[in-house]
């Protein structure tokens, strides 16, 4: 069993699995406001990062709660990354877990 603290706040989440604590932490709603492929020339910072020569795949979204949005997220990954995801699933499951499922990352 793997126990988080989070603050003083005392909330001590008991986890039995990677997918609890993505599960907890994917608790509010997390938006894809834009999925895209966009040639790795068009940001060659990140492609160099990267290590990516032909293209990227950039994903922009947003995670809320009840009270309004409270994180915007930029997420890269080399373009053959983003050809292998399912972008129906994109609203039903976390993006960490599709990684790891349909591109043999670990999450």
């Amino acid at each position: 069993m793997l126990v988080i603290s989070a603050g003083a706040s005392g909330f001590v989440p008991k986890t039995r699995a990677v997918e609890d604590l993505i599960d907890t932490s994917f608790a509010h709603t997390y938006k894809v406001l834009s999925a895209r492929s966009i040639p790795s020339r068009a940001f060659p910072r990140i492609a160099e990062l990267l290590g990516e020569s032909r293209s990227l795949f950039h994903v922009r979204a947003v995670r809320a709660s009840t009270e309004g949005p409270y994180a915007y997220s930029n997420v890269w990954f080399p373009g053959d990354i983003g050809e292998k995801l399912p972008r129906h699933l994109f609203a039903k499951r976390p993006l960490v877990l599709l990684v790891e499922e349909y591109c043999g990352w670990p999450a």
